[in-house]
């Protein structure tokens, strides 16, 4: 199957980052910062959202309001600039993540689900998930809010397919987790 050209890809790329102590998106690893790696990660036919409150030098980029309001409130604030009928949600942290969409768009054809999302066998990732767009907005309506909720409360009404994603997936929160990938600058 090829990758759908109608997908949309929001890129959670704000939050305070205390555990990294910097900036997710702009530490760099062996030179490339986490953002542009994330990037680079994504099929090019995509349609890229970014979620930061800093300047990334990419457009177009949004943030919630009040800025830090977790990753359902950025979530939230991108879905109105993707006009994709997928929606893929990746973090920052996660560079190699978006790797596993071509395989989690072809599960979603495959399947009548509202989302395909990635699971250790024991958690699912809402952060590392591709949703149909209306399945999206309709758990984002479900909500009581989205500021300072688990994005996992996404997940609680929708029809998921869980994939298991081998290691692509994983996210890093501290540098010296980070210095897995390589040098790291901040």
């Amino acid at each position: 199957m090829s990758f759908p050209a109608s997908t949309s890809v929001i890129v959670l790329a704000g939050g305070k980052s205390e555990r990294m102590g910097h900036d997710k998106a702009q530490v760099k690893v062996n030179g490339i910062r986490l953002f542009d790696a994330t990037l680079a990660n994504i099929p090019p036919q995509c349609e890229v959202v970014a979620v930061s409150p800093v300047e990334l030098g990419f457009h177009p980029r949004v943030c919630e309001s009040p800025a830090y309001g977790g990753p359902v409130a950025g979530i939230a604030a991108a879905l109105p600039w993707c006009t994709g009928q997928l929606v893929g949600i990746m973090a920052v942290d996660a560079p190699a993540a978006p790797l596993l969409l071509p395989r989690m768009a072809a599960l979603l054809a495959e399947h009548a689900v509202d989302a395909v999302v990635v699971s250790d066998g024991t958690h699912r990732n809402a952060l590392c998930s591709l949703w149909h767009a209306q399945a999206l907005r309709q758990a984002l309506a479900r909500l009581d809010r989205t500021r300072d909720i688990a994005a996992k409360k996404l997940l609680d009404h929708a029809k998921v397919y869980a994939l298991q994603g081998g290691g692509l997936e994983q996210d890093y929160d501290t540098p010296e987790q980070l210095r897995r990938l390589g040098n790291i600058s901040f």
